[in-house]
């Protein structure tokens, strides 16, 4: 019995069932573990049956996804469980090759060759990266295994699958607005953005492949324009990284893709300088304002301060009354003291007068006792 196509009839039945039922309603009973349970019985076909091909295997993992998809579109981490199974799925049937290559030839590039698959397993590859991209879209960018799955194609493979995802992306208005997102994202687009040892190259005559090549950096260069950071407090900080991180990935990409990919990379990076030449001037404007409002804020308080402080210097009615008081003591007793002085003052010039009326008399007497002696010496002298 081939166990493996009745699972994928089963399995694809549910997703049908589930992809036409009401969007509302649940196609699947949430007590019922669906999806564990399919996945058990899954590899448990892969482990019994060792004979199977690598796309027997793969197109198993392939119903399963569709199922999932369908039935479970939220749970990203039942498809990236799913693109981990096939990677190890992959890996090991590529290394079982390659040790079976060892034993029997000792030539190095037979061996080197056995690690590509074939080209059925390699569109059942192809088929589980694009799958996803038509339900999840975008989403499909924080699915961890989905790049470690792509590493397994070869270059056209994968530059088809990356036109694919970049398409998906700028169908929507997904900004790229983080260092990482940045990173994952190019990481994904590696086959566009740059020169891996199997990427073919074009030739300068070569028309077709010239025009091939521009149509995929086109939409890479569009890309360079969703590349923005939120307007926060670190907008500028994030910006920068954003942009350098691409730097960093375009660079990898040789002439050839540098002249479409490093104009609008420039122009970014001319956007983010105005941007931070306005944030530099509108600081300045608002410490030059506060600067102002602290100047006017202190005038205004020295004014109060001084107004306050005067009032304080200025005595109250109370005080003035008290102070008057005293005063008009005070002029009674200067009164009075000079009063006093004008009385003493008479008194002394009395006193003054009394003395020169002394003096003349003496004077007088002594004239009139000279005017004697005069007399009786002419007397003397007459006799």
């Amino acid at each position: 019995v081939d166990v493996k196509s009745v699972l994928i009839n089963l399995m694809d039945r549910i997703s049908n069932y589930a992809a036409h039922n009401e969007p509302h309603s649940n196609a699947i009973p949430e007590d019922i573990k669906a999806f564990s349970m399919l996945n058990e019985y899954c590899n448990k076909v892969i482990e019994d049956r060792n004979s199977m091909s690598l796309s027997d295997v793969l197109k198993l993992q392939i119903g399963l996804l569709t199922f999932s998809i369908n039935c479970y579109p939220d749970k990203l981490e039942y498809i990236d469980h799913i693109l981990g199974i096939c990677t190890s799925i992959i890996e090991n049937h590529l290394n079982k090759d390659k040790n079976a290559n060892e034993e029997n030839e000792e030539n190095d590039d037979i061996s080197s060759k056995s690690k590509q698959m074939d080209s059925e397993s390699a569109d059942c590859v192809l088929d589980l990266l694009l799958t996803p991209l038509d339900v999840i879209s975008v989403k499909a960018l924080s699915l961890q295994q989905y790049p470690m799955l792509m590493q397994h194609l070869a270059w056209k493979q994968r530059s088809q699958v990356a036109s694919r995802l970049l398409k998906a992306v700028l169908e929507t208005t997904l900004l790229v607005n983080s260092p990482e997102m940045t990173e994952n994202l190019l990481t994904f687009l590696s086959p566009l953005v740059r020169d891996d040892p199997d990427t073919p190259s074009v030739e300068e005559g070569d028309t077709e492949s010239t025009k091939a090549f521009k149509r995929q950096q086109y939409p890479i260069a569009r890309l360079i324009h969703r590349m923005q950071a939120k307007k926060d407090e670190d907008y500028m900080k994030t910006q920068f990284k954003i942009l350098s991180t691409a730097r960093k990935h375009f660079g990898k990409g040789g002439v050839r893709r540098i002249k479409y990919t490093l104009p609008p990379l420039c122009f970014k990076y001319l956007e983010l300088a105005r941007d931070t030449t306005a944030t530099g001037i509108a600081a300045l404007d608002k410490i030059n304002s506060a600067k102002e409002k602290k100047t006017t804020d202190s005038g205004v308080r020295y004014k109060k301060k001084t107004t306050e402080t005067k009032k304080e210097s200025e005595p109250s009615d109370s005080e003035k009354v008290e102070s008057e008081k005293p005063t008009e003591e005070g002029d009674k007793e200067q009164q009075k003291s000079e009063g006093g002085d004008s009385d003493n003052a008479e008194e002394a010039g009395d006193a003054t007068v009394e003395e020169v009326v002394e003096e003349d008399e003496d004077d007088d007497e002594e004239e009139e006792e000279e005017e004697e002696v005069e007399t009786v010496d002419v007397e003397e002298l007459e006799n």
